[in-house]
C-alpha cells in the first residue's frame, strides 16, 4: 500500500504515477527521453532475468509505439489505464483515498498522514527495495525533487510547441528529406527526433 505508485497517486493523482513509472523504466534503459523534444521511445527490451515489471509500468509501455510519442500525449493515454486506477481503487478500499468522482478523490486523514510521512522520508519501507530514492523523491514531492537533470528539466518544463509544416515544400532544419505532407506534426528544435540525446538509465543529461 505504500509503494511509489500509492504515494504519486496520493501527491498527484494520475499524472503522477505515470510520471513515476516513466522514470522506473527510464533508470532501468526500457525507455529513452529525449530532452529536446520530450519525445519517448521503447529501447532495448529487458534481460529475462530482469525483475518484472509493475502492472503500471507494463502499461506505460504498451502506450509507447515504435515510432515514440510525446511525453504530453503519454501522461494523458497512459493516465487512463486500468493499472493505473486499480492503484486509486486500492487506496479507497485501504481508507487512504476518499471516494467520489475522480476529480473530487481526496486523501483522507490517514492518507495524509502516509503522504507526509512520505515526504519527510520517515515512511517505512518507502521507497521499497529495487526502487531508486529519484523515483521516491518524485512520486512524494514532485518533478522538481528529481535530481537527475535531465528528468527533472522535462517533467518541470512545458512540452515544445509543434509547428506545422507547410506542404508547399518548406521544412524545418533537421529533418533531412522527409516530406511535409507525411511528418504534418514534428517539435521545431533543430530537429531532435527523440534518440540521440535520450541515454539509457538514469546518469547525468
Amino acid at each position: 500500500m505504500h509503494g511509489p505508485y500509492e504515494i504519486a497517486f496520493l501527491s498527484g493523482r494520475q499524472k503522477r504515477v505515470v510520471q513515476t513509472a516513466l522514470l522506473a523504466l527510464y533508470e532501468r534503459g526500457v525507455v529513452r527521453v529525449s530532452r529536446l523534444t520530450h519525445r519517448v521511445d521503447t529501447a532495448v527490451r529487458e534481460d529475462d532475468d530482469a525483475p518484472a515489471l509493475h502492472p503500471v509500468e507494463a502499461a506505460l509501455l504498451k502506450k509507447v509505439p515504435r515510432t515514440g510519442t510525446p511525453l504530453a500525449d503519454l501522461l494523458v493515454f497512459a493516465g487512463t489505464a486500468d493499472a493505473v486506477w486499480d492503484v486509486c481503487d486500492a487506496l479507497i478500499d485501504g481508507g487512504l483515498l476518499g471516494a467520489g468522482f475522480p476529480r473530487r478523490l481526496r486523501p483522507t486523514r490517514e492518507g495524509r498522514a502516509v503522504l507526509e510521512a512520505a515526504r519527510r522520508g520517515v515512511l517505512p519501507g518507502f521507497p521499497p527495495g529495487g526502487r531508486s530514492a529519484d523515483v521516491g523523491r518524485l512520486a512524494a514531492l514532485g518533478p522538481s525533487a528529481v535530481e537527475d537533470a535531465k528528468m527533472r528539466a522535462v517533467l518541470c518544463e512545458p512540452p515544445p510547441k509543434r509547428v506545422r509544416l507547410s506542404r508547399g515544400g518548406f521544412r524545418s532544419r533537421g529533418w533531412g528529406g522527409l516530406d511535409p505532407a507525411s511528418v504534418d506534426l514534428r517539435y521545431g528544435h533543430g530537429g531532435d527526433p527523440g534518440g540521440d540525446d535520450s541515454g539509457g538509465g538514469g546518469g547525468a543529461p
